[in-house]
């Protein structure tokens, strides 16, 4: 895998990453009543910046959504590597560690899910190969 492929890859995860902390289960009662839950607004009555911000978070969904089912078929070191550099990644400081790995386990099995994810992102079109790299 090459320098800009490996970033490529990064910026996904780390995306991923995002969605995977806000993203939660809903649980309990709704909090919106039921005749009202399924309205939205007229496609006519957006602005161009409210229709993007929205088409904009349905991509993000359905990355985050694509992307956690392919993590899901990883080892669990490897899942363990993600989730601790990621967290390192996203913060700019190397605080999280893990109890059970080293820091240089932990790199190896970030590096080996990268290795093992990056043909799974290109097969689902979540990254472009370019001409002159293929």
């Amino acid at each position: 895998m090459t320098l800009d492929e490996s970033n490529l890859v990064d910026d996904l995860l780390v995306s991923w990453h995002r969605w995977q902390e806000v993203y939660a289960v809903r649980l309990g009662l709704p909090r919106c009543d039921s005749t009202c839950r399924a309205y939205q607004l007229p496609v006519d009555r957006l602005s161009a910046d409210e229709a993007a911000a929205i088409s904009d978070l349905k991509i993000w969904k359905r990355n985050g959504e694509t992307v956690d089912a392919l993590v899901e078929g990883l080892t669990w070191q490897q899942r363990a590597g993600l989730q601790t550099t990621l967290r390192n990644k996203r913060i700019g400081y190397d605080v999280f560690k893990s109890e059970r790995f080293s820091k240089e386990e932990i790199h190896i099995f970030f590096q080996q899910a990268k290795e093992a994810l990056y043909p799974k992102f290109v097969a689902r079109g979540l990254i472009k190969i370019s001409a002159e790299a293929a």
